[in-house]
């Protein structure tokens, strides 16, 4: 009871996007609980197990009982995280979360267009097969980096290196994946390190959604060619071209594009966005797209919530169901007769009047929301710990004059209130009585 989970209900909250995450978050040992303990998820990877195994040459069940390496190559990992994908979206919906649409970030569309409607579970067996064989072939002296700069500075970084890197995915404003050979990625992540920006290289021999890909082309279209797309009956967001498709476009041409041209991650999620939908649930094993969501939810000055269902090593019924709770206290309806087993037993409510006084445990940061007095208008109340922060809900609903500054008829915080958070955080620590900015830019 101490972690209660605490929230603020939206009406424009209601509706949710499925978002499937790509290669990168998958773990040994992932979704191995619910296999072992959930008939609905054991069911569907057993399915799919069957419909594999002849091209795939592995067991699905075995996979997720495993604990080796094996999960980070492409050909193994592709096809077990595509099924525990689908897994996680079968259970939603049946705990009665229907997505308003979906979108998925490079292997994720698979699932994301299986759960649409647009592909039947042989011809998306067959497809994650094969695409993940045909990736596995390119394996060599290629490296993919994470970087933290914009898509232009990021084409301006990459003009000496005349082809050698590549712009792999458009995450977020800020948020781009590089793909290349191998020691001009690692040579330009170095760089960008010592200038103090963020870069990270991947541990993958691979330079996924680049020309890397060239040589596979043949092969994998005439592998998918009988794979055959129909109607949607759940809205697509494709992150190949960032807009709406039709069930009917996602043939194995459009499956090669999705291998091999940039992942437009960012443009999707703004098209939902530009929808109307507000609340996005990642599934996957990690919630690696969350902070890109995040992102971009901050860029486009909109209030929105992203969240994952699975963390790396973390008990998995337990993170499914707070994900369920964040979602209800954000205002989404909740079929909570669904989430029981029908095994527990249901107690009558006692026949003697309620006694009307309130005992409500509730987390320590609700609490510290709820009681403590805050000591800045704007600033709310400090959370302390290892890594000291300010909470504070701020909008139109907690502050009426916001709703009076407005750009392009869209309510926008002043540029003058982030100096007066800063302004005030910074006093709330210090000794000096006064306090003076300087060189202040907002980007």
């Amino acid at each position: 009871m101490r972690e209660t989970i605490a929230g603020h209900a939206r009406e424009d909250a209601r509706d949710v996007v499925f978002v499937f995450s790509g290669q990168g978050g998958q773990w040994p040992g992932m979704g191995r609980e619910l296999f072992e303990h959930v008939s609905l998820v054991r069911a569907t990877i057993e399915r799919f197990d069957a419909l594999m195994r002849p091209k795939w040459g592995h067991s699905l069940a075995e996979r997720f009982t495993a604990r080796d390496d094996s999960i980070f190559q492409s050909d193994v990992g592709q096809p077990v995280l595509f099924a525990l994908q689908v897994a996680l979206a079968r259970l939603l919906e049946s705990w009665g979360f229907v997505p308003a649409c979906v979108l998925g970030h490079s292997l994720g569309e698979i699932a994301a267009a299986h759960i649409a409607g647009a592909l039947s579970e042989q011809d998306v067996a067959d497809l994650i097969v094969e695409r993940s064989r045909a990736q596995e072939r390119t394996r060599g002296a290629w490296r993919m980096a994470a970087i933290g700069v914009s898509e232009d500075e990021a084409r301006e970084l990459l003009a000496p290196y005349r082809g050698a890197i590549h712009i792999a995915a458009l995450n977020a404003p800020t948020q781009l994946t590089l793909a290349g050979e191998a020691a001009a990625v690692e040579e330009l992540a170095a760089t960008l390190t010592e200038r103090g920006r963020f870069a990270r290289v991947l541990p993958l021999p691979y330079a996924f959604h680049s020309p890397a890909m060239d040589v596979v082309q043949d092969d994998f279209l005439s592998a998918v060619s009988h794979v055959g797309a129909r109607a949607a009956t759940i809205p697509y967001l494709s992150t190949v071209t960032g807009g709406d498709l039709p069930g009917e476009a996602l043939g194995p041409d459009y499956w090669w594009r999705n291998l091999r041209q940039p992942v437009q991650f960012a443009a999707a999620v703004r098209n939902a966005l530009s929808r109307g939908h507000r609340t996005f649930v990642e599934i996957g094993p990690s919630p690696s797209l969350v902070r890109y969501i995040d992102e971009i939810l901050a860029a486009e000055h909109v209030a929105g919530t992203a969240l994952g269902t699975l963390k790396r090593d973390a008990p998995a019924m337990q993170c499914m169901l707070e994900s369920v709770a964040k979602l209800h206290v954000r205002g989404v309806a909740v079929q909570w007769e669904r989430l029981s087993t029908g095994d527990a037993p249901h107690q009558p409510f006692p026949s003697y009047p309620w006694q009307r006084q309130r005992f409500w445990t509730e987390s320590p940061d609700a609490r510290a929301l709820r009681l403590s007095g805050p000591s800045h208008p704007l600033l709310g109340t400090l959370k302390r710990g290892a890594n000291p922060a300010w909470l504070s809900d701020i909008g139109p609903h907690t502050h009426a004059f916001l709703g009076d500054h407005r750009l392009d008829d869209r309510a926008v915080f002043p540029a003058a209130g982030y100096v007066e958070l800063l302004l005030a955080a910074v006093a709330q620590g210090s000794k000096e009585s006064a306090l003076e900015l300087s060189d202040v830019r907002f980007e």
